[in-house]
């Protein structure tokens, strides 16, 4: 959600490589690009358990306003 509101710094707790990507929302914010999510999932859906899992998510930085 904070990559989505352009909320940053990005903990290290909270994302693996929270400075590149706190950079990246400091870049987004400058150049005015607007983020959206393309898709999201963890490691449960692609194998193992849902006991303990890692998320990802798929983000596009666009030019303008969300559709």
């Amino acid at each position: 959600q904070a990559i989505l509101n352009l909320q940053q710094p990005i903990p290290h707790d909270r994302a693996c490589g929270g400075t590149p990507i706190s950079g990246l929302i400091l870049a987004a914010k400058h150049h005015h690009l607007t983020p959206q999510l393309l898709d999201f999932c963890n490691s449960g859906d692609t194998a193992g358990t849902h006991d303990q899992v890692v998320g990802y998510a798929a983000f596009a930085f666009t030019e303008g306003e969300q559709p």
